[in-house]
């Protein structure tokens, strides 16, 4: 996963330099990393236990909402998706939908019982 990480931020930087983007400062690459570690960290290693005892098909479905999560958490504030948004909203569903359609959704009891912690 973390090479994944690397090769898009290389790619990126070099685009960046490429069309005359500054070197970033120590600031940037400070808060880079802390965001660049909670998504591997977090998100991603957070995906990779979850599949441990739950099905792939129940980790995409549940991966494909956050956007329209975020969406309506936006409209607290105030903030509209655009009619692109949405539309990319839907579609991203949509896709997730069909890609996953006869995977099934369903969690191992041995997942259960481990999420639970005895008091």
């Amino acid at each position: 996963m973390g090479t994944r990480f690397l090769l898009a931020g290389a790619v990126l930087m070099a685009w960046m330099r490429w069309r005359g983007a500054p070197w970033p400062t120590r600031l940037q690459w400070r808060n880079a990393l802390v965001v660049g570690s909670l998504m591997l960290g977090g998100g991603m290693g957070g995906t990779a236990v979850a599949e441990t005892s739950v099905g792939s098909g129940l980790v995409v479905a549940f991966i494909a909402v956050v956007p329209l999560m975020i969406a309506a958490l936006n409209l607290i504030w105030g903030v509209k998706p655009t009619r692109l948004e949405l539309a990319g909203i839907v579609v991203g569903l949509t896709g997730v939908l069909m890609l996953t359609q006869g995977a099934g959704f369903q969690a191992s009891p041995a997942g259960w019982r481990r999420s639970r912690s005895p008091a």
